[in-house]
């Protein structure tokens, strides 16, 4: 078989330069293009006027570093490896590539230029993407729409247009503006989003409430060229807060105005929530001056360690504390009487985290049962007494276990002869 000769071998290196599919180019070290292969023409309208431009100018900006990279090596290097990449063309459109670069060298084994091989996978990344995409959506219950500059609806996808009484794609090809020209909000936010400004609303469609966010689409000039967006069913969330906040509103009542006290206390004892009847037993001003102090910011010592005692125990142990009649003397010196109650507060999994406790005035109640008591035992001595000044002095005695009486008298009026007698006073001044 006779050699091939170097005009052969020309002939033969252009047919398939130019024959191919795949796309074929020459650059020099420093990327210039040097020639294309036919198949570019389909990539630049304007062929000839690129010999001469940089290959890094036509790499998206995002790829761009990791291919300069990926091309230095290929001059160094003569193992083939591939790089996929983004072509980012004169008219603002990108595709996507798979490219060899193979180093040619002279005949002391210098490199000199680059063959660039490259082939177009646009196609199949964006079938393959598009694919996933849509199985994607059609299985959340959410709802993805694009819109053209002029409010046509291009692609509409996601498992919530089942709750609209739609199939994918019934609305594309119509306009918002027929659609939605009534709702002034939603045509607001289209218009903003055309002016390149992201946004979100929350609408009421056929019963149920969507959040929606519109957010623009730009070509690499910084023009908006779509209008992508997507909406989340939030019905059941926005019950919920609905509820919640009912709930919420419900408990400040409660706790505004029933005369209990009703605290929650960390399990420090700490005070993390008071009402309004237990702030007026602190003696403060807001119910956020008792916030992380305990009762020996408010009380006497003896009162406060046997409340700390009780908490602790409840903390510890888990055993609630029920009816406790507890006698308290208030800042202003007055004593009080209160019939106390307080439960272990528990999280979701069963751990203590502080108490719930109430306490109700039982002052007036207690008062009268002590004054039927002391009124029992005057009668009492009354009825066994053979000394009167023993009878006064114990009469004393137990007016003396209702309120302060060390300075006290007893006085006596004749009618008949409207006179006042002391038979007994003591005088401490």
């Amino acid at each position: 078989m006779k050699p091939i000769t170097n005009q052969q071998r020309d002939s033969l290196i252009d047919a398939i330069y130019q024959g191919v599919n795949d796309y074929i180019a020459i650059v020099d070290l420093d990327g210039k293009y040097l020639s294309f292969s036919k198949s570019y023409k389909k990539l630049f309208t304007n062929f000839d006027s690129f010999i001469g431009t940089e290959l890094f100018n036509y790499i998206h900006p995002e790829d761009r570093q990791t291919f300069r990279l990926f091309f230095q090596n290929s001059i160094k290097s003569k193992n083939l490896k591939k790089i996929s990449h983004r072509l980012l063309l004169p008219d603002n459109s990108i595709r996507y590539f798979e490219s060899k670069l193979i180093a040619i060298s002279d005949k002391k084994n210098k490199p000199e230029y680059l063959l660039v091989i490259s082939e177009e996978i646009s196609s199949i990344n964006r079938m393959d993407f598009l694919e996933k995409f849509r199985l994607t959506l059609d299985s959340l219950d959410i709802l993805v729409f694009e819109l053209d500059v002029r409010g046509i609806f291009l692609f509409s996808q996601g498992k919530g247009l089942e709750k609209l009484g739609l199939s994918p794609n019934d609305i594309v090809g119509k306009s918002i503006y027929d659609i939605y020209g009534n709702n002034k909000t939603v045509i607001e936010k289209f218009e903003r989003a055309l002016k390149g400004t992201s946004d979100k609303i929350e609408i009421e469609v056929q019963g149920y409430v969507w959040s929606a966010s519109y957010v623009p689409l730009k070509n690499a000039r910084g023009k908006v060229e779509k209008i992508f967006c997507t909406a989340v069913d939030i019905t059941e969330q926005k019950r919920v807060q609905e509820s919640l906040q009912y709930e919420s509103n419900m408990w400040h009542v409660l706790m505004d105005h029933i005369p209990d006290t009703i605290y929650i206390k960390n399990v420090n004892s700490q005070f993390i929530q008071i009402n309004k009847a237990q702030q007026d037993v602190l003696g403060i001003k807001s119910v956020e001056e008792a916030i992380g102090k305990t009762d020996f910011d408010f009380f006497d010592k003896s009162h406060a360690q046997q409340a700390f005692a009780d908490e602790q125990r409840i903390i510890k142990t888990g055993e609630p504390l029920l009816g406790k009649e507890e006698r308290v003397i208030l800042k202003d010196g007055k004593m009080r009487w209160f019939s106390t109650t307080k439960v272990p507060m528990r999280d979701k999994d069963g751990n203590i985290i502080g108490i719930l406790g109430s306490s109700r005035d039982i002052s007036n109640l207690k008062q009268a049962e002590e004054l039927e008591q002391a009124l029992f035992k005057i009668a009492e001595e009354a009825s066994s007494a053979g000394d009167l000044q023993k009878l006064f002095k114990r009469i004393h005695e137990i007016i003396g276990e209702l309120m302060y009486a060390r300075n006290f008298y007893i006085a006596l009026y004749d009618k008949e002869k409207d006179l006042l007698s002391f038979p007994y006073f003591v005088d401490e001044v």
